[in-house]
């Protein structure tokens, strides 16, 4: 993070609820970041767990976080009377129940009354790994005839944006690589 010069980062399938991400991260690094944790699954050893990592600096604009489920964790952060909720989101492969759950969630908290009483500016980001992609053309090497999943469309329709396409529009791009096939599944 330090040397990318990133604030804010998620992590996902972290297998770790607070009290042990706590004890597993190292001293030098809680000086300066701090660790945002979902729960864990109890039942499993691996695929959950979801958490936020931020600069100290923003601890002061902290204004809490909920625990969705295992797989989906929001923090809010307050600048200026403009409030960030930031979403993170791990959609297990086995599990097809996540994204659909995801998108209630959104929209329960956009409809929320209670988070319009902190600020009348309120901007959600939806981070962490989808195991989707958009555009099988450009988002997978190699390239593949794949129908845009309809959670993508669900999200436009909630005034939310695929941040990589906005910026570097048709150019390919991956975040994951395995046995020569390469994805971009992880999306803010």
């Amino acid at each position: 993070m330090q040397e990318n010069q990133v604030d804010i980062m998620a992590l996902n399938e972290t297998n770790l609820d607070q009290k042990n991400g706590i004890f597993k991260t190292p001293d030098n690094f809680k000086e300066q970041f701090y660790i945002y944790w979902s729960s864990k699954q109890c039942d499993k050893h691996k695929g959950s767990g979801v958490a936020l990592i931020c600069l100290r600096k923003w601890n002061k604009h902290y204004q809490g976080h909920k625990i969705h489920s295992p797989y989906l964790l929001s923090v809010y952060f307050l600048f200026r009377n403009i409030l960030f909720c930031i979403w993170i989101v791990y959609a297990a492969p086995q599990n097809k129940t996540i994204l659909p759950n995801t998108l209630e969630q959104l929209k329960k908290e956009m409809r929320d009354e209670t988070i319009y009483k902190k600020s009348n500016n309120i901007i959600h980001i939806l981070m962490g790994d989808f195991n989707l992609i958009t555009n099988g053309l450009i988002d997978r090497t190699p390239p593949q005839h794949i129908s845009s999943p309809k959670f993508f469309d669900d999200l436009e329709t909630l005034g939310l944006i695929d941040s990589y396409r906005k910026l570097d529009g048709e150019a390919q791009g991956n975040t994951y690589h395995k046995e020569g096939v390469r994805t971009r599944i992880d999306q803010i």
